[in-house]
């Protein structure tokens, strides 16, 4: 059986820029796209409120900015993807689910 690991980013993201938009306050779903070097290249919004979209924009370009370790098979780097739901406070902290 062939031993996996997911994608993990490799730093935090600086979330003051997210304080100005609004938001809903509730979930958002992505689904990220992670390459065998460890680059975001895709990102799809499996739950995201239309009233969120602003947000989720600003949101994704952050997200963009920030390398990931990529995902491992077998002790090889893959690329790979995976869902993701994200809560944030009032001060844009999120909490990955």
């Amino acid at each position: 059986m062939s031993e996996v690991h997911k994608a993990l980013t490799q730093t935090s993201i600086d979330q003051v820029a997210l304080n100005a938009v609004p938001y809903s306050g509730l979930p958002i779903h992505l689904r990220l796209f992670v390459n065998a070097s460890g680059r975001l290249i895709k990102i799809e919004r499996v739950g995201v409120l239309e009233q969120d979209n602003l947000f989720v924009n600003e949101y994704e370009k952050l997200l963009y900015q920030i390398p990931f370790l990529p995902a491992r098979r077998n002790g090889k780097d893959v690329k790979s993807y995976q869902d993701a739901q994200f809560s944030f406070d009032q001060k844009a902290a999120f909490i990955e689910h």
